[in-house]
């Protein structure tokens, strides 16, 4: 089996993303299991190396057939062009957010080429997305409208226990407004769907309550009793074990 190629966008080069990426890729055993391509401005990731204390060649390179994929050489593919001209760390700066988000652009361009595997995002800051022009709630949305889909959603995903959050980034008071039948049906048949897509035959599904103690019969809450137990119900029409 061939070794996945795993595209790992900057994030905000004002905060942590590109030391993270230096300090992940100092373990030399992640070269086992992929081929790392950093998606980001090179004199950012020298820059990140050097203050990360390792010894890293950069490789500037245009074209995915350049990289190396060599222990303590990091394949920098940088979007052009990145108007990156001083990096003020810990600073909300628009340019950053530009730059996070074309990096972010960039990386699901390759994979929607099927010119790279999967594509990690190392964080970006939402303000300074914001403060870059781009309208978006958030990357999510962003990169929804990149690929033509319909809705965003995340799974986390482990080896025996994958979760979907049925609300994404809003404020907190907002949340039990959004816990809606229709909604809570819409994630279950997602997940669904994805693990069927991932090879689980039968998959078990279990929908979390949202107020303590489910509501107690309402006491504590009717979210439970008038928008959760209906969806589930109603994913049980449709066959689906949950």
């Amino acid at each position: 089996m061939r070794i996945p190629v795993i595209a790992i966008s900057m994030g905000d080069a004002g905060g942590i993303g590109p030391e993270l990426i230096v300090k992940v890729l100092a373990a030399e055993d992640i070269y086992e299991y992929c081929r790392p391509l950093i998606i980001a401005d090179p004199a950012v990731m020298k820059f990140s190396a050097e203050a990360a204390g390792e010894n890293f060649y950069i490789n500037e390179i245009n074209d995915l057939k350049a990289a190396k994929f060599n222990f303590a050489t990091l394949d920098v593919l940088c979007p052009r062009p990145l108007k990156i001209l001083k990096v003020s760390w810990g600073k909300i700066d628009p340019a950053m957010g530009k730059a996070a988000a074309e990096c972010l652009g960039y990386a699901f361009k390759l994979a929607m080429k099927k010119q790279i595997n999967a594509v990690v995002s190392a964080p970006i800051n939402k303000e300074a997305f914001h403060l870059a022009g781009y309208h978006y709630l958030d990357e999510l949305e962003f990169l929804a409208d990149l690929t033509s889909s319909s809705e965003p959603y995340v799974i986390g995903a482990m080896e025996a226990f994958w979760t979907v959050a049925v609300t994404l980034h809003m404020p907190f008071r907002q949340i039990a407004d959004a816990i809606k039948k229709n909604r809570v049906i819409r994630y279950i048949r997602w997940m669904d769907e994805a693990l069927k897509k991932t090879g689980v035959k039968k998959p078990k599904i279990a929908v979390a309550a949202l107020n303590v103690h489910a509501g107690e019969g309402g006491l504590f809450g009717r979210e439970e009793m008038d928008e959760i137990e209906p969806a589930i119900e109603e994913a049980l029409k449709l066959k689906i074990d949950v």
